[in-house]
């Protein structure tokens, strides 16, 4: 993520499984989807991508560069976007 890309928070395993059940929803009724039902899953798969794109970065930045107290903050934040929330939620406290 450069300087002047805002991050994504964007629930990355929630949008993918509700596009793939869409469109498994198209599929076994046999309609085509329409135009907006295609705008809205290139914006979720979009923002997904740039969601995993950011967590990405912070975990290469983490093996190619060493680990820091900053480098695992970037990457503990890119986590949390990627799950839709602004701070990481430990799994013991999720439900």
């Amino acid at each position: 993520m450069t300087a002047t890309t805002p991050p994504v928070y964007w629930d990355v395993q929630l949008a993918l499984a509700d596009v793939t059940r869409e469109i498994g929803e198209r599929l076994d009724a046999k309609t085509p989807p329409g135009p907006e039902d295609l705008t809205r899953w290139l914006e979720w798969i979009g923002n997904a991508n740039a969601a995993c794109g950011q967590l990405h970065d912070a975990c290469e930045d983490l093996v190619e560069l060493g680990a820091t107290p900053e480098r695992l903050k970037t990457m503990e934040q890119a986590l949390a976007r990627a799950q839709g929330q602004e701070h990481y939620w430990w799994r013991k406290d999720r439900w």
